[in-house]
């Protein structure tokens, strides 16, 4: 009788021992600005748990227990882990920008696309080229910096049959 009870108590007692789970929300912003990020990835690691920002850079995700990691990440922003503490249901996160991932995106005539993806010529007009001309349009920045580049100007009446 005695062996039945403990091993009712030691069922119990593993049952009540299981992480609990909770939902964890909070918001993630950019540290340059402190404007709010929408789409940045928050995932549970090593899980397939995971949740996307929204417009205004707030997130929830559910069914975290204490002790998990969650990873903040967003393109051309430093990775961020946090270790989910007990009952914590606020975190809030502040990612930093990670320049030598930005130098790789290239900006195109119709979105952008990493510089290893690019089967054409790349050229580059810096910031400091432009700061140097002092253009009134960036078509004048442009034209006569970017080898193979031709700049021609629409009449305002053309601009707005294209638009």
């Amino acid at each position: 009788m005695n062996k039945i009870l403990v091993l009712i108590l030691f069922c119990i007692g593993t049952f009540s021992l299981q992480a609990q789970t909770f939902s964890v929300s909070g918001m993630v912003d950019e540290a340059d600005t402190g404007l709010p990020l929408p789409g940045v990835n928050i995932i549970v690691k090593n899980t397939s748990n995971g949740v996307v920002t929204d417009f205004d850079g707030n997130y929830t995700i559910n069914e975290v227990s204490a002790g998990d990691v969650l990873v903040f990440s967003y393109v051309g922003f430093l990775p961020q882990e946090v270790t989910v503490g007990e009952n914590q249901n606020v975190i809030d996160v502040t990612l930093k920008t990670d320049a030598a991932a930005l130098e790789e995106v290239v900006v195109i005539g119709y979105g952008t696309q990493q510089r290893k993806d690019i089967t054409g010529a790349v050229s580059v007009v810096s910031n400091e080229t432009i700061e140097e001309l002092n253009p009134i349009k960036i078509e004048q920045a442009l034209q006569g910096t970017a080898a193979g580049v031709n700049v021609t100007h629409l009449p305002a009446h053309r601009e707005q049959e294209l638009m």
